[in-house]
């Protein structure tokens, strides 16, 4: 009963943490709440955010089903096709071995077959990181955090869903000038989706949200359902979250904050940045000296 209690408290914490985010990104929102007259309103502003969500979700994954494949196919894999997705999962040695949880080792033989086989002491679920959470794919047991969520794929992803389809292609260090005049280039031709949302920072849910897309795209899951197999989509976006945002103390939060610096540089570049990590004006030379002023008052030495 008490462990009930606990997940039914979870779930309210969680889904309050949504209404805050939905808050920001649409205040009027929560001006209609408190206006009973607005009732079949907001009836019509909730069908249409469902709506919309539903149909975004549906058209990334939809490009992400086709592009995936162009980017696991510079090494020719005749087994992949960009519109039949049955060659794909576990029976595929590309996308196997990106969607393998970071504990098994999919370059053992035995491994392979035993997930395959959905052997009880090798199951996949959403308990697990698929190793392309992982920078390069490599995993440390003894400290798991390092190199998560900033795998190749899911960056290139997320630029794909979020920015543009030429800034997924970009080189991972392109020359900085001519990148910069890529971005100008195309905010001058057309709004990807973060200039739409607004989005001028990345968000853990953005994260979150990639990594389920790519989960899907990598899996020979045909239609999307939440429940593939054993496999939770909804559970494994949620733990996402939850890792980022349930810090337990400051050393945790550093990394975190740490870990989104660095994905901010990598999509909205370094002269963006200042939206994540805005300086801290009160602590530099001109508003110091400003202070320094009032308390001393003004110089009595003449020139």
């Amino acid at each position: 009963m008490e462990r009930i209690e606990h997940n039914q408290s979870a779930e309210k914490d969680r889904i309050f943490k949504c209404y805050e985010h939905l808050i920001v990104a649409l205040p009027e929102f929560g001006e209609w709440l408190t206006n009973p007259g607005n009732a079949g309103r907001l009836d019509n502003v909730i069908k249409q955010l469902t709506d919309g969500a539903d149909s975004a979700r549906a058209d990334d994954a939809s490009v992400l089903k086709t592009t995936i494949v162009n980017w696991l196919t510079e090494v020719p894999n005749p087994r992949l096709s960009p519109y039949d997705k049955s060659g794909r999962g576990f029976h595929n040695d590309s996308t196997g071995s990106l969607l393998c949880p970071a504990e098994y080792d999919w370059e053992n033989a035995e491994h392979q077959d035993k997930i395959r086989d959905w052997h009880p002491d090798f199951l996949v679920t959403a308990n697990s990181w698929p190793r392309f959470l992982y920078e390069e794919g490599r995993y440390d047991p003894n400290n798991p955090a390092i190199g998560l969520f900033k795998g190749a794929l899911l960056l290139r992803a997320f630029k794909l869903i979020f920015t543009s389809p030429s800034s997924a292609d970009e080189e991972e260090n392109p020359d900085p000038v001519l990148a910069r005049k890529r971005r100008c280039g195309e905010r001058r031709t057309r709004k990807h989706v973060a200039s739409l949302i607004r989005m001028k920072t990345v968000e853990p849910r953005a994260i979150a949200y990639t990594a389920t897309q790519v989960r899907f795209a990598l899996s020979s899951c045909g239609t999307w359902r939440v429940v593939d197999g054993i496999f939770n989509h909804s559970q494994f976006y949620n733990s996402i979250v939850n890792w980022f945002e349930d810090t337990e103390d400051a050393e945790e939060k550093a990394f975190v904050d740490n870990l989104l610096l660095w994905w901010n540089r990598k999509i909205f570049g370094r002269e963006g940045v200042t939206d994540y990590a805005p300086q801290v004006i009160d602590n530099m030379s001109v508003a110091a000296s400003f202070k320094r002023r009032r308390t001393e008052g003004p110089s009595n030495t003449r020139d």
